[in-house]
């Protein structure tokens, strides 16, 4: 429909064209992107020096399509790109996040305090009651309910490894520094000593690779859409299109990234949960037991979950603009916008139909939202506009 609409729109205007249609993945990744763009790429190299090429690109495909042109080198400003409801995306990794390192340091306290509260009933009063705060709340289910006696032999050969795991699954999560790479290679050049061993090889070059991985992230998302080299560009948005959905996600996803960072990184959040531990005990004696079971043990639930939550929550969003974004890239600052920084850019912002266009069919219907710019009356005349003025 989009593309007889054009073809119509071109004819009025006495416009001649040749198209060439390019299909990639349409995938949510970082790497289909990047992939996809060193296709497009050698396509475009082979056109004529001497020809007008137009990419038209929609949503992510914008990303792919100023990829593809900024690897064409000097021959990228003689292209001209056309983006429809695209997401710009641009990646600022940091070399170290040291408040990272602290939320590893509280997951590993945390998990050894729960192993602790295993221990309450092998020791004699007050410790017992100390160590039974250090575990899960009882706010959940009746400590009456059920007997837990662990082997004390068992306890602590396994639970301060355990604690270990906790606070390596909290960096490999949240990959806060690439010195963990060089830690690596001190370690595998010990190792080395004495044997060679291909698996402990091949697990070092996927630390030192992970440890890195958001600047290899930003390489392959990044572009540069302000040099002279740039192509001629044309931005087409709509209100509420396609586009809006992910960067209002960017958008909730930052804004939640940098409160929880705030919140989990700062000394006085675990002063807090010991401070809340440590009152529990005395205080818990002297209040009824609904008190405590409702609202002091219910209040310490909820924060543990919101401390999960805020944990989780900036990788869910920021997933909007690549899976890779979901774990190991903490690091990675989204810059998101509706148009790009470009000084060879005119940016066209479409009034939402008065009528939504009647499909012809119910494949037509489940997609019209996705491409819902393509409907747009007044989408095809701005492009042809747009050429007539700046191409021809």
């Amino acid at each position: 429909m989009f593309r007889s609409k054009l073809e119509s729109e071109l004819r009025e205007a006495d416009i001649a064209a040749s198209y060439r249609i390019f299909q990639w993945s349409g995938g949510n990744s970082v790497r289909d992107r990047a992939r996809a763009a060193e296709e497009l790429s050698h396509q475009l190299a082979s056109d004529p020096d001497n020809a007008n090429s137009i990419v038209i690109a929609h949503s992510h495909g914008g990303n792919v399509a100023f990829l593809a042109i900024s690897k064409l080198g000097n021959r990228g400003a003689n292209f001209h790109l056309i983006t429809l409801a695209t997401p710009f995306v641009r990646v600022f990794p940091a070399r170290h996040a040291g408040s990272f390192e602290f939320i590893g340091a509280m997951s590993f306290f945390v998990t050894l305090g729960f192993g602790l509260s295993l221990l309450h009933s092998h020791v004699p009063e007050p410790w017992n009651r100390a160590l039974g705060l250090l575990g899960p709340s009882d706010w959940l289910a009746d400590p009456r309910a059920f007997s837990l006696t662990p082997h004390v032999l068992s306890v602590l050969l396994f639970w301060p490894p355990l604690a270990v795991v906790s606070y390596l699954l909290a960096h490999l999560f949240l990959n806060p520094s690439p010195r963990l790479s060089q830690l690596v290679e001190q370690t595998e050049a010990r190792a080395s000593r004495f044997s060679k061993i291909a698996k402990l090889e091949q697990l070092a070059g996927q630390m030192k690779a992970w440890a890195w991985r958001p600047f290899n992230i930003s390489k392959l998302a990044n572009y540069d859409s302000t040099s002279p080299l740039a192509p001629n560009l044309l931005v087409i948005r709509g209100i509420d299109d396609e586009a809006a959905l992910m960067l209002v996600s960017g958008s909730i996803g930052t804004a939640i990234s940098r409160i929880a960072v705030r919140l989990l990184s700062s000394p006085k959040v675990l002063l807090f949960l010991v401070l809340c531990h440590i009152f529990r005990f005395p205080v818990h004696t002297h209040i009824a037991d609904w008190f405590d079971q409702y609202i002091m043990q219910a209040g310490y639930f909820v924060l543990m979950s919101l401390l999960c939550v805020f944990l989780l929550t900036p990788g869910l969003f920021n997933s909007a603009f690549g899976t890779e974004f979901l774990i190991g890239a903490a690091r990675c600052e989204i810059a998101h916008d509706s148009t790009p920084d470009s000084t060879r850019a005119r940016i066209i912002t479409l009034k939402t139909p008065d009528q939504q266009p009647r499909v012809q069919n119910s494949a037509l219907s489940a997609s019209s939202m996705h491409h819902g710019i393509y409907n747009y009356p007044s989408c095809g005349r701005e492009i042809v506009k747009w050429i007539a003025e700046s191409v021809r």
